[in-house]
């Protein structure tokens, strides 16, 4: 018998609930930014990227930035309006 499966997301068809995300991309490309303003995102359950999301925790792994780089990069994310959109 057929078994229906049915998939969670956080932000709308892209980041589902329970997965482990990666995002690779060259050096310089503005990685760091997309992954803390989504986590950011997440965490108020504002809109991401022009998307509803759910409002959840989220634990963000990043060996490549420096904690000063982090905290930073946070602080500008926070100083913009929410949400932010592609458009």
């Amino acid at each position: 018998f057929p078994v229906t499966i049915r998939q969670e997301y956080l932000i709308f068809e892209y980041l589902e609930k329970g997965i482990f995300s990666s995002l690779v991309a060259a050096a310089g490309s503005g990685k760091t930014f997309i992954i803390y303003y989504e986590a950011i995102c997440l965490c108020l359950g504002e809109v991401c990227f022009g998307h509803p999301t759910k409002r959840t925790k989220v634990l963000v792994i990043d060996n490549e930035t420096s904690n000063l780089h982090k905290e930073g990069r946070i602080k500008a994310i926070l100083k913009t309006n929410l949400p932010v959109s592609l458009d």
